[in-house]
C-alpha cells in the first residue's frame, strides 16, 4: 500500500484556517471549531493547520481531551500549560499547571481560569500562539467555560484556539452548543463531511497507489466517503461486495490479522483508554513490561495503535474507534477483572495530581460486591472532593452522583454526601437539581434528628441563592425550622450562622423590620461568643440588612470592622463582602474616603485576582464618571461591568445596568432610550418598585403626563407605602418627588417632600449603583411645586453647595436649572441657557471658540461629545480646556461649570412677575 502525505478534499477548509492564522499573527485570533462524524478527518486537518503555523513561526501547544472515561478535570488544559511551562519561560505555567492538577488547589474558579489564561496570553506575547484543543464532546465542562473565559479575554491578543469535536455526540443542551451560541459572531464553525466520488478517488490514489476499482460508487456509498472507513476499507483488500457495514466490524477485521499475543494485549489494553501506560498495562496481565511491549511493537506495524512516545513513553491508539471496537469485544465478566487489576495497579499512584478520578473509574467498573461498591463508594467521593477543589464543579457533581449510586440508601453519609452534590451542581449552574439535593438532604436530616446536618444543608442553599429583590420562601422555611429544633441554650456558631442568613433574606421582603432585628441581636450573641469568623458573618449581615435611609454611620463603622476583621483572617472574600456596602456608603458621606476605598478595592481586585472585585470596581467606577459628567466614559463602564457580570454568572448584573443607564442616558438628554429596559424590569422585578420611580419620572421626562400622574398616584398612596425602607427607598423617592414637580402636583410634593426632609444634608443613593445627588435638591422641587419659593431656594442653594463639593457637574447645572424654574423641560441643561454669547465670555479673556467649548463644558458634554459638536480633534478640545481653566481660574469642571452659570442670563422673564421667579443660588451669582 502506499503511503504519501497529500491532503485530499479539504482545500476550502485548511485555507480558512490558513487566513486565520495570519490574522492571529497581526494580534486578531479567535475561536475556530471542526466538527463532523468519527473519523471523517478533523485531527488530521488540525495537525495541517499546526504544520502551517510552524512555518510562520508560531508556538503551538495540544491538549487532547480523553475520550474514554476516568479523565482529571481540566485534562487538555493540564497538557498545553504542561507543553508551555516545559518549552520555554512563560511565567506562572508553572504556578498555574499545579492549580489545574490540584496539587495547589484554588476554590476561586475564576481565579483559577485568569491564571491560566495569563499564561497563555504571557505566551502569545512573545510569539504568536496556536492551542489545539482536541476531542472537545469529551471535555469536562470547566474544561469549555475557562475556554470561553479565555476566547472572551483574548481580544487583541496573538492567540488562536482551535478546537475538534464530534457533532454527533453533542446535543443542543451539550455544554458545546452553549458555547456556541454565546460566542455567535466570534467562533468560525467548519462542518466536516465526508469525501465526495471525485474526492474519494484521489484518496484511494493516494493510499493504493492505483486508481479506485472500477465499482467507485458502490465503495463510495458504503464508506459514504469517510476517511477512516475508507482507510479500513482499503486495509482488507477494498473489496466492496464485502465490506463490513460497521468501522467495528472493520476494526475487528484487522485485529484479527495480528499474532494471537498481540491481539489479546491490545484487547485488554482497550481497558485502559485511548492512551496506554505499559507498566501498568503489564500489571493488569501480570506479565513482563517486556513481553507487553514487545506485543505492542506488533501492533504498531499494524497501523491500529502508535508509540511509544519519547516523553511520556505511552502508547496511543490511532483512533478512539478502534479503542471501542476493541472494548465492546470483552465479555461482562472479563471486564470486571481487567478493571479490578487496572484498579490494583493504579493505586500505588495514589495522591498523585491527576489519578484520583482514574482510579475511582476502575473501582466503579470493577464494583460486584459490597465490599467492592463501598470501596468504590469512597474513592468516587475523594475523586468529587477532588475536582471540587480545582473548581470542576460539573465533573465533582458526577462522581458525587456515582458516589450516591454506589451507597446505601438507608446508610450513613449519604446527607452529606447530597450537600456536596447540591453544593457542586448549584456552582455549576443547575440550580433546579441543586436545590432537590439539598432539600433531599434536608429532610432526610430532619427525620433523623440530625440539628446540625440540617444547618448544613440550609446554609448550602443560602450559598447558591441570589437575594436580590427577592425572598426565598423555600430558604426561609428550611432555616426558620432548622432554628426551632435547636436547643434554648447559649447561641452557638450555627446558630448565628443560620439567623445570619435568615436576616439577610429577609431583607427584601415585608420581614425588613424582622430582619434589622435578627442581625442586631446576631451580632451581640457573635461577641460574647468571641469567635472572630463568627463575629465577621454577623458584621456582614448587618452592614447588609442597615442599608436604607437610616443607619448610614453604623454601617460605616461596620464596614470598617469588617476591614479590619478581614485583614486579621487573611480572607479576600470578607475584604469584598465588606468594601462592596461601604464604597456606596462612603460615597453618601465623604468624597475623598469614598476615593480612598474605590482605590483599597482596586488594590484587591488587582492582588487578588477575584473578577467579582473587578466587577464592583467596574461598577463603582462608573458611578464616579457619572456623578463628574464623564457620561461616555460611564456608559462604556456600565457595558463593560454588565458584560463581565453575565459572564460571571452575577444574577443583578442586567438589574444594576439599568439603573445606571437611566441616570447616564437622563443626563445626556436621551432619556427615551432607556424605556424599554426600565419596563422590562419593572415587570420582571415587581418587588422592585424603584423601577416604577424610574418610569414615572421617564414618562413626565417625555411629555406623557397622563401615564406619568397615574403610575404616580399608586406609588405615592399611603405615603410611599409600597416603597420599602430598604437601599432604594431614597432614590425612589427622590425620583417621585421630581415626577411630581414635573407634573405640577402641589398635593404630591407636600407627601413627598415631608417624607424626604427628615434626610436634608443627605445624598440619594440608589442601592450600590446610582448616585441621584442631595437630598436637599428635591425638597427644593417639592417645597417650589407647593409654591413656597423661598423655601425651595434655601434648599437648592444648601444642594448646590453640597454638588460642588462633590464635584458632581451634571447635579451642580441640574440645581441652578431647578432654581431658575426650568423643571418642565429635558432635564439636561443647554449650553444656550448658561452664557449669554460668545462675544461676552471673550470680554473674559476667552477666545470665541473657547467660549463655545465652555459652553458645552457647563452642559456636561465629555470631550469627545465637544469634539464632535465642535468638529474639533479629542486633542484639541482637551486643549482648549487647559486654556479656558487657566483663564478662568477653574481647578475642575465643577469649577468652570459654577463660572459659566454665574455669567448666564439673569432670572426672571417677560410676562412673569419677578417676585415669583426662583432665584440662582448666592454662590451662583455674581
Amino acid at each position: 500500500m502506499a503511503g504519501g502525505h497529500e491532503f485530499v478534499g479539504r482545500t476550502a477548509e485548511l485555507a480558512r484556517l490558513r487566513t486565520h492564522l495570519a490574522a492571529t499573527a497581526q494580534a486578531h485570533g479567535r475561536l475556530v471549531l471542526m466538527c463532523g462524524e468519527p473519523g471523517v478527518g478533523k485531527s488530521r486537518l488540525a495537525q495541517m493547520a499546526v504544520e502551517h503555523a510552524r512555518t510562520m513561526a508560531f508556538t503551538v501547544v495540544w491538549g487532547r481531551c480523553l475520550e474514554t472515561e476516568g479523565a482529571p478535570p481540566y485534562w487538555p488544559w493540564i497538557q498545553a500549560v504542561r507543553a508551555l511551562s516545559s518549552s520555554s519561560d512563560t511565567p506562572g505555567a508553572a504556578s498555574a499547571h499545579a492549580a489545574l492538577t490540584g496539587a495547589s488547589p484554588d476554590s476561586d474558579r475564576f481565579r483559577l481560569f485568569d491564571a491560566v489564561s495569563q499564561v497563555l496570553f504571557d505566551a502569545a506575547a512573545e510569539r504568536p500562539l496556536l492551542l489545539v484543543l482536541d476531542d472537545l464532546h469529551r471535555a469536562d465542562e470547566a474544561s469549555l467555560a475557562l475556554l470561553r473565559f479565555t476566547v472572551d479575554a483574548a481580544e487583541g491578543r496573538a492567540l488562536a484556539c482551535l478546537g475538534t469535536y464530534r457533532d454527533t455526540e453533542v446535543s443542543t443542551e451539550h455544554p458545546i452548543a452553549s458555547l456556541i451560541g454565546d460566542a455567535a459572531g466570534e467562533v468560525d464553525l467548519i462542518e466536516l463531511r465526508g469525501l465526495d466520488r471525485e474526492e474519494t478517488n484521489a484518496f484511494v490514489r493516494q493510499v493504493t497507489g492505483t486508481d479506485a476499482p472500477h465499482d467507485l460508487d458502490l465503495l463510495h456509498a458504503r464508506t459514504s466517503g469517510n476517511p477512516f472507513f475508507l482507510r479500513e476499507v482499503l486495509s482488507l483488500g477494498g473489496n466492496p461486495d464485502v465490506v463490513p457495514t460497521s468501522i467495528d466490524a472493520a476494526t475487528w477485521a484487522r485485529v484479527r490479522r495480528l499474532p494471537a499475543p498481540s491481539r489479546e494485549v491490545l484487547t485488554q489494553a482497550a481497558v485502559l483508554g485511548r492512551d496506554v501506560d505499559p507498566l501498568v498495562l503489564s500489571r493488569v496481565r501480570r506479565t513482563s513490561a517486556d513481553e507487553v511491549a514487545a506485543a505492542l511493537t506488533v501492533a504498531v506495524t499494524s497501523g491500529l495503535i502508535s508509540g511509544p512516545v519519547e516523553q511520556t513513553g505511552l502508547y496511543r491508539f490511532e483512533h478512539v474507534l478502534v479503542q471501542e471496537a476493541l472494548y465492546q469485544r470483552i465479555d461482562a465478566a472479563q471486564r470486571l477483572v481487567l478493571h479490578g487489576r487496572a484498579l490494583a495497579a493504579l493505586e500505588p499512584h495514589d495522591g498523585e495530581p491527576g489519578y484520583a478520578i482514574s482510579i475511582a473509574h476502575h473501582a466503579r467498573q470493577a464494583a460486584h460486591s459490597p465490599e467492592t461498591r463501598c470501596h468504590a463508594r469512597w474513592l468516587a467521593e475523594r475523586a468529587a472532593d477532588h475536582a471540587a477543589a480545582t473548581s470542576a464543579d460539573a465533573t465533582a457533581a458526577e462522581w458525587y452522583r456515582a458516589a450516591l449510586s454506589l451507597s446505601d440508601p438507608a446508610g450513613p453519609g449519604r446527607v452529606g454526601l447530597l450537600v456536596k452534590l447540591g453544593g457542586a451542581t448549584g456552582r455549576a449552574g443547575h440550580l433546579e437539581e441543586a436545590r432537590h439535593c439539598l432539600e433531599e438532604a434536608w429532610e432526610l436530616a430532619a427525620r433523623a434528628g440530625a440539628i446540625d446536618e440540617m444547618g448544613s444543608a440550609a446554609l448550602a442553599l443560602g450559598e447558591l441563592v441570589v437575594s436580590a429583590g427577592t425572598v426565598d420562601a423555600g430558604l426561609v422555611r428550611m432555616l426558620e425550622r432548622t432554628l426551632a429544633r435547636l436547643p434554648d441554650a447559649t447561641p452557638t456558631a450555627l446558630d448565628v450562622a443560620l439567623r445570619a442568613r435568615l436576616a439577610t433574606e429577609l431583607y427584601w421582603g415585608a420581614g425588613l423590620d424582622r430582619s434589622r432585628a435578627l442581625a442586631r441581636e446576631i451580632v451581640r450573641d457573635a461577641r460574647a461568643l468571641g469567635e472572630p469568623r463568627c463575629l465577621a458573618g454577623a458584621l456582614a449581615a448587618r452592614q447588609f440588612v442597615l442599608r436604607g435611609p437610616d443607619g448610614l454611620d453604623e454601617r460605616l463603622a461596620l464596614g470598617e470592622e469588617l476591614l479590619d476583621l478581614s485583614q486579621d483572617l487573611e480572607d479576600e472574600e470578607l475584604e469584598l463582602r465588606a468594601r462592596r456596602v461601604l464604597v456606596p456608603d462612603c460615597l453618601q458621606n465623604d468624597l475623598a474616603r469614598a476615593d480612598a476605598e474605590l482605590d483599597g478595592l482596586a488594590v484587591l481586585a488587582r492582588h487578588s485576582g477575584r473578577p467579582l472585585a473587578r466587577w464592583y470596581l467596574n461598577l463603582f467606577r462608573a458611578v464616579r464618571a457619572t456623578m463628574s459628567g464623564r457620561l461616555d466614559d460611564a456608559l462604556h463602564q456600565v457595558d463593560d461591568a454588565e458584560a463581565e457580570g453575565l459572564r460571571l454568572g452575577v444574577q443583578p448584573a442586567s438589574l444594576y445596568a439599568t439603573g445606571q443607564r437611566f441616570l447616564i442616558l437622563r443626563q445626556a438628554g436621551r432619556v427615551a432610550d432607556a424605556e424599554q429596559s426600565v419596563r422590562d424590569q419593572a415587570a420582571r422585578w415587581p418587588v422592585l418598585v424603584t423601577f416604577r420611580c424610574h418610569l414615572a419620572l421617564l414618562l413626565a421626562d417625555t411629555g406623557r403626563s397622563s401615564e406619568a400622574l397615574a403610575l404616580l398616584e399608586g406609588l405615592v398612596a399611603q405615603r410611599c407605602a409600597a416603597i420599602p425602607r430598604d437601599s432604594l427607598w431614597t432614590a425612589s423617592v427622590a425620583l417621585l418627588a421630581e415626577t411630581a414637580a414635573r407634573l405640577g402636583h402641589p398635593e404630591h410634593c407636600a407627601t413627598l417632600h415631608d417624607l424626604l426632609a427628615p434626610h436634608t444634608g443627605r445624598i440619594a443613593f440608589l442601592g450600590v449603583v446610582a448616585w441621584w445627588g442631595a437630598v436637599d435638591h428635591y425638597l427644593g422641587l417639592t417645597a417650589a411645586g407647593q409654591g413656597h419659593h423661598d423655601r425651595a431656594q434655601a434648599f437648592f442653594r444648601s444642594a448646590h453647595t453640597q454638588h460642588e463639593a462633590w464635584q458632581a457637574t451634571p447635579f451642580v447645572a441640574a440645581t441652578v436649572a431647578a432654581a431658575r424654574g426650568d423643571t418642565c423641560r429635558d432635564p439636561r441643561p443647554r449650553p444656550s441657557d448658561r452664557l449669554a454669547d460668545a462675544g461676552e465670555a471673550s470680554r473674559d479673556g476667552l477666545t470665541s471658540r473657547e467660549a463655545q467649548v465652555l459652553e458645552h463644558l457647563a452642559g456636561g458634554a465629555s470631550n469627545k461629545e465637544i469634539a464632535r459638536a465642535l468638529r474639533l480633534s479629542v486633542h484639541t478640545v482637551e486643549r482648549h480646556v487647559a486654556n479656558i481653566y487657566g483663564k478662568i481660574g477653574a481647578r475642575n469642571r465643577a469649577d468652570a461649570t459654577s463660572y459659566a452659570l454665574r455669567r448666564a442670563t439673569p432670572p426672571g422673564r417677560p410676562g412673569r412677575p419677578a417676585a415669583h421667579e426662583p432665584t440662582v443660588p448666592e454662590s451662583s451669582r455674581m
